[in-house]
């Protein structure tokens, strides 16, 4: 079984949850798993990268490393983690339908980090 079909499974198993999307530091998608009604615009490069953007800004003002980021944008939930190994940074990214359970979202990031962090390394043309 693929890492693909793999996190389609977590999708499909997660009540709520529309998307698990593990990209680069432009935005890049690497691997992706989303429902059918998830419009594609959601996932334009801006979106997914706003992450290293914004942990980058949060170091800057003293508030160290950004493990994991929350936010609601209109009808969506979007957890975010770093996925970044020494050599590439990346982000796992799970977005929810506005009414999801937030614990349960962010319980399942936490648990698909470490194969996330796994494949990552296993991504060289992705290295940076």
């Amino acid at each position: 079984m693929t890492i693909s079909s793999e996190l389609q499974l977590v999708v499909a198993r997660t009540d709520g949850l529309l998307a698990v999307v593990v990209s680069d530091k432009d935005g890049a998608i690497a691997v992706k798993a989303t429902r059918p009604e998830l419009p594609s615009q959601v996932l334009e490069p801006a979106f997914t990268a706003s992450f290293l953007l914004t942990s980058e800004q949060m170091a800057k003002i003293g508030f160290g490393k950004t493990n994991q980021l929350i936010s609601m944008c209109g009808h969506y939930c979007i957890a975010q983690f770093n996925a970044s190994t020494s050599t590439a940074p990346f982000v796992l990214t799970l977005i929810a339908a506005q009414d999801a359970n937030i614990g349960v979202i962010v319980d399942t990031g936490r648990a698909l980090r470490p194969a996330v962090e796994a494949l990552v390394v296993s991504l060289p043309t992705f290295a940076t």
